[in-house]
């Protein structure tokens, strides 16, 4: 439906697939300068001059327009510029306009387009129906010649439109599509005073989406899909429309098709996590975010710009040369004069594209004028469209394609699961219950596509209104809690059955012991149908199966687990080398880690020359006993084979253990060289504190990594999760009391059989000789064992959420849960049982029952009446110390051990969410990523560096204070800073993008200032100044010296207020770069890595949880005080702070200096 008085109803198209078969006529939808709407037309051949028919960004050959249907049009004649005027479209009776293709048939789908300024909704409804054989009717424009027109959408009702889709569909049967890309100019980043929902054109948005609200709690329908689009700027306007709607706000961006960019936002009823679940998904996702919004990626063959047919006409260099999409195509100005450069440009654009820009009278933005994505004419080549009706067009079609699949996603959304077998509707069994409960949309498993932050302000120009909004915006700690989709499923059941749960627990599990007893045959047959070496991995001391694997499988079936591949290989074992299966619900990965694997003949090549190599300088390690003796009980176990004999093309030939006497006889081994790595010696301290040693295989080293192939990555639940998780059952229950538990899964990957035992052979050195062995099961060191067993520990989760309504979390083996404390008893009990049952033991001596406080992933999180508190545990944080110390002590640190140590003090640092070890750890990541022997690099002897960031992370690790969670909103400061400085008689803000050279002026003898407001229990002070030159000399770089100003100006307040500030500090900053720093406490510069790491010691021990947000340079309220114009604050009655400044600067300086002279930066 449009927006100024037409609306129409159509039933068929002219071509028969989007993006390949083109109409002879396409219709173009112009938009004069008063805003009413008008339709255009050309032939295809005076359009495009011949373009092709390859499918691009659109959905359609480039130069055609994307409607590609014959409407009723104004038709320009081919043979002369004289318009041909169509037949005045009148509004009919209803009964008169509907044409059926098929008779008196029923529509399957219903489409009520809003805004259809190119038809693109009915273009692709039409094409689907067409495809899939289905009949639509559908309320739009007149694009379409069997339409209802329908007139201004603001004369409608939902009674009016109820009556309408009664009409069309009176047996309630069809789904029911609402389309819509409301105004976007009120919206457009292109403007430099965009109102948003303020404004005319934006306005209607929001009295839409109402409409649609109030026409669905009228009808007796499912729910409708809903597919709108449009590009607000801000994302408060996006989180408005969201909670309108009821439908999350997703970026997707035409670059995926690879020939131009154009994002757009799109509101959908698609839940997209559940269906990334479904094996038939018809596209493959993958997330990114976009600004901070979450953006779905489709798998898509990529236009190739070769094949487009240009009539004479070169393509833009940065299609086919650079391998970049084009900029987003923007719609000429209506206005004569032009349209400003939007903010984004600034500092962006070329001379040469500036003065073609100014050239053309500023009509499209700024970046289209670059020669880089101008296309090159030769020919002369010119349209019979005029220049403005043609841009038009061509702009605002590149996002059909787009709109494409998002209609595809949403049309498969709403086509459910076909369930395994019918529930029973009363109930029936304990574990028909339980699935019931999930009313067929069984618990999901991943992060889900993310949240993005509804509480952003840097859209605001207006510092009035930015300074109104700051004092409502809460502090990110003080958000409410953020869980994943399957963990929201869950919570929305627990909330209304948990008065019943601990009775529905014990009763699934009752059944699911008995269902193994039931399938105890079926068990029994299919264990001995299983290759021996997989008998081995399930075979238990009592030599039983310990896999219920036809249990597992029912169950499974019967809430609706997706991963069906998952039975196949616990039957004939995992893969360890090539590609690797994808998770459920698992992320893809956005980098080509995993992208490009070593091939596999490639990679026997390789670790050929890599064993005859090790086995010439072959050393015994020391702790060689410990590993044998390890290996010989894996052997007694069945989770190893040998000793081997070893390969004649091998220097050195293995003999048997023979400390043991069923490892003292060779069994005949491969004759040609087969996959080989080699054991080494992995040093640990035990849950009892004591040092112990453990095998691990050099499967990196070796090339066996290099081998695989991974599409995605397991996600974890860290600490953050088990504190979410508490915050989201504190926000629905205040009052509840709430406990933790935690599970250490048995053996973990090491029950779970390999696929192939000859890729898994292992040299172990001993005094008598190398020992040759192999694996039946998962081995330590692998990737491929990673991504495996983390597919099975998220099985073991989801059934603990899916059959006992758990909120398991698990982090690799280590399993927990955080419940209110008249329930956590019983699901620590009912996970433990269910798990066993099916063949998934825990450790009994690392069980953790229900307590207030539990050491979770080496910290400590302890749950009280009003907070969370964590803080690492004295035993961790002491055994981190003593490793760091034997660094010292022994001057030597390799690659491997750098890449293990700094995962580790990482992983631990940000479970405490500070930052003054961030600079400390890039030592020890620079020397990770060194190759070669150690005889090219002094044998891996510490330098200056290292040896200063390991005393740095010493001295983190004894000072981390712990970190407290409050569930109830506290106090929170808010801080606005700025500073500027004078050069060739201008001043300039650190933001601005164009700061010219100035050459060899030394920084300290330009003018400089600073100046912030801060608003501290509802009291404003400010403070202005200069930095002292004395201090600028430390900063001497342009870079160094750009950063500082911004930097000192947000952290002088915090070292000048620390009395008075509240702990949590809302801080809005101008400089996107400083910010950048801020937040993770280094930077590019090593003199400004010295500030921020003494202002992060300094922010640690006084236990301040700063939050820096942008803020646009005009919308800073210091940004006068900074240059010394105090008029504002004062007639603002703000209360100016007096402090010994020098003094303030003479500690940051000595500070800092402290951390240049350790040298680790």
């Amino acid at each position: 439906m449009g927006c100024s008085g037409k609306v129409a109803v159509d039933n068929r198209m002219t071509t028969g697939n989007i993006g390949r078969d083109t109409a002879e006529d396409a219709s173009v939808m112009t938009i004069d300068s008063s805003g009413a709407r008008t339709i255009g037309a050309t032939s295809r051949r005076a359009a495009s001059n011949g373009s092709s028919r390859n499918r691009d960004s659109t959905g359609h050959p480039p130069g055609v327009d994307p409607t590609q249907c014959k409407a009723e049009t104004t038709r320009r004649s081919s043979d002369n510029n004289d318009t041909v005027r169509p037949q005045q479209v009148t509004l009919r009776s209803k009964a008169e306009t509907i044409r059926i293709k098929n008779g008196d048939r029923n529509p399957d789908i219903i489409m009520l387009s809003f805004f259809d300024g190119l038809g693109t909704a009915c273009l692709i409804c039409d094409e689907h129906c067409t495809s899939n054989g289905l009949q639509w009717k559908g309320a739009s424009w007149d694009h379409f010649p069997d339409v209802i027109h329908r007139g201004d959408f603001e004369q409608e009702t939902p009674e009016s439109l109820h009556d309408l889709i009664q009409e069309l569909d009176p047996g309630g049967q069809a789904t029911v599509i609402i389309a819509g890309g409301p105004p976007c100019h009120d919206f457009s980043r292109i403007r430099a005073d965009a109102p948003g929902h303020q404004g005319p054109e934006g306005s209607k948005f929001i009295r839409f989406a109402q409409l649609i609200v109030d026409l669905e709690k009228k009808w007796h329908r499912p729910r409708s899909i809903i597919m709108v689009e449009i590009i607000p700027q801000n994302r408060a306007d996006m989180r408005k429309i969201e909670k309108v709607l009821d439908a999350p706000a997703v970026v997707h961006d035409a670059a995926d098709f690879g020939t131009i960019s154009r994002p757009r936002v799109w509101w959908c009823r698609i839940p997209w996590q559940e269906i990334a679940h479904r094996a038939d998904c018809p596209l493959r996702l993958r997330w990114t975010t976009m600004q901070g919004i979450p953006r779905v990626h489709f798998d898509l063959v990529k236009d190739d710009p070769h094949a487009f047919k240009t009539a004479g006409l070169s393509l833009p260099r940065c299609l086919v040369e650079e391998g970049k999409p084009l900029p987003c195509l923007t719609t000429p100005s209506d206005d004569p004069q032009g349209r400003p450069a939007p903010r984004s440009s600034k500092g962006k654009i070329s001379s040469e594209a500036n003065q073609r820009w100014r050239s053309d009278r500023q009509r499209f933005a700024p970046w289209h004028y670059e020669a880089g994505v101008m296309m090159s004419d030769s020919q002369g080549w010119t349209s019979k469209l005029s220049e403005h009706e043609r841009h038009k067009a061509l702009a605002n079609g590149w996002h059909a394609g787009a709109a494409r699949l998002i209609f595809i996603m949403a049309m498969f959304a709403a086509t459910p699961v076909v369930a395994a077998r019918e529930l029973n509707p009363l109930g029936g069994t304990a574990l028909d219950i339980a699935a019931n409960l999930w009313q067929g949309r069984p618990p999901l498993l991943g992060p889900g596509p993310g949240e993005y932050d509804a509480f952003d302000l840097s859209y605001l120009q207006d510092p009035s209104e930015h300074w109104r909004l700051s004092r409502q915006m809460p502090h990110p700690d003080h958000r409410d809690a953020h869980m994943e989709p399957g963990l929201q499923q869950w919570l929305r059941i627990w909330s209304r059955m948990r008065s019943h749960l601990a009775d529905l627990r014990l009763a699934v599990v009752d059944q699911v012991e008995q269902l193994v007893l039931d399938l105890e045959d079926e068990t029994t047959r299919w264990y001995q149908s299983l290759s021996p070496h997989v008998q081995k991995a399930y075979r238990s001391k009592h030599g039983v199966c310990t896999l219920q694997l036809p249990a597992l499988r029912h169950i499974c079936e019967l809430f609706g687990w997706q991963d069906r591949a998952i039975f196949d290989e616990l039957t004939t074992g995992f893969r360890l080398l090539g590609p690797l299966a994808p998770g459920l619900g698992w992320k893809r990965r956005n980098d080509e880690r995993y992208a490009n694997p070593l091939d596999l003949q490639e990679f026997l090549h390789k670790n050929k020359q890599y064993v005859v190599d090790k086995l010439r300088r072959c050393r015994v390690d020391p702790c060689w006993r410990q590993m044998a003796d390890e290996i010989a009980a894996d052997v007694e176990l069945g989770r190893m084979e040998g000793p081997f004999s070893s390969p004649t093309c091998w220097p050195k030939t293995a003999v048997p253990l023979t400390s043991h006497s069923h490892t003292s006889q060779l069994l005949r081994g491969p004759d040609e060289h087969k996959p080989t790595c080699f054991a080494f010696a992995v040093h640990q301290v035990g849950s009892d504190g004591r040092p112990k040693v453990r095998r691990a295989e050099d499967w990196r080293r070796s090339f066996a990594n290099a081998t695989v192939a991974a599409e995605d990555s397991p996600p974890y639940h860290d600490v953050a999760s088990y504190e979410q998780l508490i915050r989201a059952i504190k926000e629905i229950d205040p009052q509840a009391e709430i406990f933790i538990w935690g599970l250490d899964h048995e053996a973990a990957y090491r029950q779970l059989p390999a696929l192939d035992p000859s890729h898994t052979y292992v040299v172990l050195a001993t005094p008598e000789g190398l020992t040759l062995w192999r694996h039946t099961v998962l081995m330590f060191g692998s990737v491929a064992s990673v991504w495996s067993y983390c597919r099975i520990a998220d099985l073991m989760g989801w059934l603990c959420r899916a059959c006992i309504f758990t909120p398991a979390l698990h982090f690799v083996d280590d399993f927990g849960s955080a419940e209110v404390t008249e329930l956590a008893r019983s699901s620590f009990d009912a996970s433990r049982r269910l798990c066993k049952a099916l063949g998934f033991s825990f450790k009994q001596s690392k069980e953790q029952p229900p307590a207030s406080q539990q050491v979770i992933q080496g910290v400590s999180i302890s749950v009280s009446a009003d907070s969370v508190t964590v803080q690492g545990t004295e035993e961790r944080r002491q055994r981190l110390d003593e490793t760091l110390a034997d660094v010292l002590t022994q001057d030597r640190l390799p690659p491997h051990e750098a890449a293990s140590l700094a995962g580790k003090l990482q992983f631990y640092c940000q479970l405490l969410r500070g930052r003054s070890h961030a600079a400390a750890l890039r030592p020890l990541f620079r020397r990770s990523r060194l190759t070669g022997s150690g005889r090219q690099h002094q044998d891996w002897r510490l330098d200056g560096q290292l040896r200063h960031g390991i005393g740095l992370l010493r001295w983190s690790l004894r000072h981390a204070p712990p970190r407290t969670f409050p569930f109830q909103k506290e106090a929170h400061s808010v801080l606005y800073a700025d500073a500027f400085f004078n050069l060739f008689d201008k001043d300039w803000k650190p933001s601005d993008e164009d700061i010219p050279n100035w050459g060899r002026t030394p920084p300290e003898t330009l003018k400089n200032g600073w100046g912030f407001v801060v608003t501290v229990q509802g009291r404003t002070y400010f403070a202005h100044g200069r930095v002292p030159y004395w201090f600028v000399r430390a900063f001497t770089s342009r870079r160094a010296y750009i950063y500082m100003l911004e930097i000192v100006a947000q952290i002088l307040p915090l070292f000048a207020m620390q009395e008075q500030l509240d702990r949590h500090v809302l801080l809005f900053v101008d400089n996107g770069p400083a910010r950048h720093a801020l937040t993770c406490g280094f930077g590019k510069d090593e003199s400004i890595n010295c500030l921020l790491q003494h202002a992060w010691r300094f922010l640690e021990e006084n236990s301040f949880r700063p939050a820096w947000q942008r803020v646009t340079s005009s919308a800073n309220v210091s940004d006068s005080v900074s240059r010394g114009d105090l008029r504002h604050a004062r007639a603002e009655g703000w209360t100016e702070l007096q402090r010994d400044w020098d003094g303030l600067f003479e500690e940051l300086l000595t500070g800092s200096e402290r951390f240049r002279a350790s040298g680790v930066l």
